[in-house]
């Protein structure tokens, strides 16, 4: 059977996201646990408070140090904002809201940095392009970054070179740098 050169094109695009997702590119770990740790209140060291349809409707927050105990995950990219490829290591958001038994209602992702500012991503976006808290660039984590390239304890970021045809100009509002809340919506 020959294929015509746009059902091979396709093929290929198909191949090379499935090939980017088992390069640990943001895809869910499949070794997430069951139930994971969290603290049921706001502590000196916490990083990121993460609310909503999640966990029953109660609120989660994490230290740095707990969400690196979760399963891990590694890209390699050029951040939108700043020149210069980088390799980035975090814990796939998507893994991390159904491992805090995200609500079936869920559709919305509000992520919102510690100056308060925001922006609201689809569930379904957040899944299909494979979105990371991000805390570690080049094996250093950020908060221990002394300059400008400092973007907090957390950033979003997603592998988005994996993606041929995302609009960069659109997504990279997105890389939420400081990011400090998480709330998901219906």
């Amino acid at each position: 059977m020959r294929l015509s050169s746009f059902a091979r094109w396709v093929l290929a695009l198909a191949f090379a996201s499935l090939a980017a997702c088992s390069k640990g590119t943001g895809a869910p770990a499949e070794s997430w646990p069951d139930r994971i740790a969290f603290d049921a209140e706001r502590g000196p060291d916490t990083a990121l408070e993460l609310s909503g349809l999640v966990n029953g409707g109660r609120t989660a927050y994490f230290s740095l140090d707990r969400l690196e105990t979760l399963p891990r995950t590694e890209f390699a990219s050029e951040d939108p904002w700043v020149p210069g490829r980088a390799r980035y290591r975090g814990v796939a958001l998507a893994g991390l809201l159904d491992a805090l038994a995200l609500d079936a209602r869920a559709r919305q992702v509000r992520l919102v940095a510690v100056n308060d500012y925001s922006v609201t991503v689809a569930l379904e976006e957040i899944r299909r392009l494979g979105y990371v808290l991000v805390w570690e660039e080049d094996g250093k984590r950020y908060d221990k970054f002394p300059d400008e390239r400092n973007k907090g304890p957390l950033t979003v970021a997603f592998p988005h070179e994996a993606f041929p045809g995302v609009d960069m100009e659109e997504h990279k509002l997105n890389y939420v740098w400081w990011l400090a809340r998480i709330v998901v919506t219906e």
